[in-house]
């Protein structure tokens, strides 16, 4: 969670931190040696940060696991006045449904 002012800062460090030729940076994609660089480059932003972890491997497609994840998010940052959500394009779609 971050100040909607520190948004734009945050999201043009991560932008700094793309490889040539990567679209985004995601966790499974990193060598165990980036990740460390990773977390440095976010432990500097001004953000305080909500982990929401569903790992039932093997119960349950892909997508269902995704859902929960979200639900629970959406429902710790209203609790926790969070003014919005910043989310993937995928996590969009997958919100709109929960929503509906």
């Amino acid at each position: 969670m971050s100040e909607m002012v520190d948004i734009t800062h945050s999201r043009e460090a991560m932008r700094g931190l793309l490889l040539k030729g990567q679209r985004k940076v995601h966790w499974r994609a990193e060598s165990s040696d980036r990740r460390l660089k990773l977390v440095d480059a976010i432990a500097d932003m001004p953000i305080e940060g909500l982990v929401v972890v569903r790992s039932l491997r093997g119960s349950g497609r892909v997508e269902r696991r995704r859902r929960k994840c979200l639900e629970a998010l959406s429902a710790n940052s209203t609790a926790l006045d969070a003014p919005a959500l910043s989310l993937s394009p995928e996590d969009r779609l997958t919100m709109s449904a929960i929503a509906k």
